[in-house]
């Protein structure tokens, strides 16, 4: 028995020897566009790392839809690929997929409720303290596919769209 856990947990750990290799982190530039979002990336070796990332998008004061009610969600999908270590300094590529919805309402009913599924690609640069802090700062492309689109209970037709897609995450390695 004791052959077979030590088999098991060498073949667990083979291959990722990275003392941290689970990493938390935010988007603080998510706030100005009234969402609050967050991430999880796993390091499968130490250049590769998949994850999962969500986001809650809220009603502010003073924005422009400050008179009505607005909820939604983003969930989604990534990998990154890093230059160097996935918990050290260098340049890193970034693939995902999100799902995400919106909806706008007033006190008497649902004015528009849209959902879309958004490919991206980033590149950026990330930096790493010893005491476990990071940061990374990337750009790159986001393609935005409506699923669906309703306005004042009409269906619309929304174009799909592609978008530039800025990154700024802060992050915590455990």
């Amino acid at each position: 028995m004791k052959k077979l856990l030590l088999a098991g947990s060498v073949i667990l750990t083979s291959g990722n020897a990275l003392a941290k290799n689970i990493n938390i982190a935010t988007n603080p530039l998510s706030l100005l566009s009234n969402e609050l979002t967050g991430s999880v990336d796993y390091a499968i070796n130490p250049y590769t790392a998949l994850g999962a990332e969500a986001g809650y998008i809220f009603n502010s004061p003073g924005s422009a839809l400050s008179g009505y009610k607005t909820s939604g969600f983003e969930l989604g999908v990534r990998a990154s690929f890093h230059q160097n270590h996935f918990d050290g300094d260098g340049f890193y590529g970034l693939v995902g997929m999100a799902y995400g919805t919106l909806s706008i309402k007033n006190d008497s009913n649902d004015l528009a409720r849209i959902s879309a599924v958004a490919p991206r690609i980033i590149g950026g640069y990330q930096w790493a303290w010893d005491e476990g802090l990071n940061m990374k700062l990337g750009a790159g492309l986001r393609h935005i596919m409506f699923s669906e689109s309703k306005i004042f209970d009409n269906e619309l037709s929304i174009p799909n769209t592609t978008t530039v897609s800025v990154e700024l995450q802060i992050g915590y390695l455990i």
